[in-house]
C-alpha cells in the first residue's frame, strides 16, 4: 500500500506534521500509555502556551481535511488507478486511526477536567458530586450530546487508564475505537478491579484485530471465567429490569422494543 505524504498543518508559532509514513520502528501501547504525558503539546492546565497550541493544531486538522487534496493528481496520472486507489484506502485506514486517537485525547482532556474541578471543590462528598456534574454537562455540551452522555465519558475516561490500562494505550495510539473501549468496560462492570485488569491484560494483544462484538463476546467468556458468581448475579439483576418500550420512528411509525430473557422473548 502507498504510504500517504506527510501532511503539514501550519499554526501561529511552528509547523507541525501530523501524518505521513509510519516509522521504522513504534513503541508498543502499553509503553505509550505507560508515558505520563507525552514529550510535547501537554494538556496540564499549568502550561497553558502548549495547550493553545494544541488547540491551534486540532484546528488546523480539522480544516485540512476538508481542503487538502488526497493525492497528488500527477502521481495519479503516472502511477495508474491500482495505485491510486490504494493511496485512497490508505487514508480512510488512517482518517480511522486519527478518530480513535482523537477519541484518546478527549479522555485525556475529559479527566485532566474533572481532577482539576473535583481538587477545587474540597473535599466534601456533597462538593465532589457537584463539581462532576458539572463537568459532566460541560463534557456533553463540548461533544454535542446530553449530560447522560457526557457523566457516561467522565467515567469511562476516569477508569481506563486505571482499570484497562491496555485498552487504553491502544485507544491512545488509535489502535481501537472509543466504541470498543466502553463496551469492554460494560462488559467488566461486574468484576473487582484486579479481574478486569486480567480480562484487559489478556484481551490487549488481540484487540486490534477484533470487531467491537467479537471484542466484547471474549471479554464476557473471560469474565465468566474469572468470577461466575458474579455474571450470574448480573444476570438476575438484569432480569429484574425486564421491560416493554414503545418509541416515536418516522413516517408515523412507532418501535416496539421487548427487553427480557432470551428464553422468554424467542
Amino acid at each position: 500500500m502507498t504510504a500517504i505524504t506527510p501532511l503539514a498543518v501550519v499554526t501561529d508559532d511552528s509547523t507541525v506534521v501530523v501524518s505521513g509514513s509510519p516509522p521504522a520502528q513504534t513503541e508498543s501501547a502499553s509503553e505509550f500509555a505507560s508515558r505520563s504525558e507525552p514529550e510535547s503539546l501537554s494538556l496540564s492546565h499549568d502550561d497553558s502556551g502548549s495547550q493553545s497550541r494544541l488547540v491551534r493544531l486540532l484546528v488546523g486538522v480539522r480544516h485540512a481535511c476538508a481542503t487538502a487534496p488526497l493525492t497528488d493528481d500527477r502521481a495519479r496520472d503516472t502511477t495508474g488507478s491500482v495505485v491510486w486507489e490504494a493511496e485512497l484506502v490508505a487514508i480512510i485506514a488512517e482518517a480511522e486511526n486519527l478518530k480513535h486517537a482523537l477519541a484518546g485525547l478527549q479522555a485525556r482532556a475529559t479527566d485532566e477536567l474533572r481532577q482539576a474541578r473535583t481538587a477545587a471543590a474540597g473535599p466534601g462528598r456533597r462538593a465532589q458530586d457537584q463539581a462532576i456534574q458539572s463537568v459532566a454537562a460541560e463534557v456533553g455540551l463540548a461533544r454535542r450530546v446530553s449530560p447522560w452522555w457526557g457523566g457516561q465519558y467522565v467515567a469511562a475516561a476516569r477508569l481506563l487508564p486505571r482499570e484497562l490500562p491496555h485498552t487504553w494505550g491502544l485507544l491512545l495510539t488509535g489502535q481501537v475505537s472509543e466504541t470498543m473501549a466502553r463496551g469492554l468496560i460494560a462488559e467488566t462492570g461486574c468484576l473487582t478491579a484486579e479481574d478486569r485488569a486480567e480480562v484487559d491484560r489478556r484481551l490487549g494483544p488481540h484487540l486490534p484485530g477484533l470487531t467491537v462484538r467479537q471484542a466484547c463476546g471474549r471479554a464476557r467468556r473471560i469474565a465468566a471465567e474469572l468470577d461466575n458468581p458474579a455474571v450470574a448475579t448480573r444476570h438476575s439483576k438484569a432480569v429484574k429490569c425486564r421491560r416493554v418500550s414503545v418509541r416515536p420512528a418516522p413516517d408515523q411509525m412507532a418501535y416496539l422494543t421487548v427487553l427480557g430473557p432470551v428464553a422468554d422473548v424467542i
